[in-house]
């Protein structure tokens, strides 16, 4: 008899499914705060507070097609042209053109049918002799480069179009995503971290 008013005396702080699940409660909003000081400091380092949403856009696109040029450059040098092809058509490119000085490298072009590219990205290849830094080889020259400072037996400039509208389901796509939730959220992240730390 005593035992069963004991049960019945101890209270839901005593039930062990109670802690288990108040221990999960902190731990999600110890990490909900982490996420939150991190998205903070990500804000105020990327500079979104001054920085316009489409010129953040742009700047990761950018480095987006940055990381294409290179794959471009080595399938269009060896004659791999269907490999541009395939990713212009499984990924968020509307557009590629490559345009070659020498004539032993054929130029390239090819644009989806009834699209459009909302961001335009240029970039200037160069085979390059004896230079001081790198040597001998075919590399990135940048766009404004002095053809008076090293030796380019040929240059090639690539152009790449991103489409104007994000749908296929690749890499560019959860970047352009990620950029809009931190804009929504830059200004309520403040407010949540705030609620989050009161009820802990």
């Amino acid at each position: 008899m005593m035992e069963e008013n004991k049960k019945k005396r101890l209270g839901p702080t005593h039930s062990i499914f109670m802690k288990s699940l108040a221990f999960i409660l902190c731990i999600l909003m110890l990490c909900v705060t982490a996420v939150s000081a991190v998205c903070i400091a990500a804000i105020f380092s990327g500079e979104i507070y001054v920085t316009p949403e489409e010129d953040m856009k742009k700047q990761v696109f950018s480095e987006y097609a940055e990381g294409l040029e290179y794959s471009i450059m080595q399938w269009y040098r060896t004659g791999s042209i269907g490999k541009i092809e395939n990713l212009i058509e499984s990924n968020n490119i509307d557009y590629v053109k490559i345009e070659s000085s020498t004539p032993r490298l054929e130029s390239f072009e090819y644009q989806k049918e009834k699209r459009g590219y909302g961001y335009m990205f240029t970039s200037t290849w160069g085979e390059v002799e004896d230079h001081p830094i790198w040597g001998t080889g075919f590399y990135e020259i940048g766009n404004n480069y002095d053809p008076n400072e090293y030796s380019i037996k040929f240059t090639v400039t690539v152009n790449i179009g991103i489409s104007q509208d994000i749908e296929n389901y690749d890499e560019l796509y959860w970047m352009a995503l990620l950029v809009e939730v931190v804009y929504a959220l830059r200004f309520w992240i403040y407010a949540i971290a705030i609620c989050i730390t009161n009820n802990m």
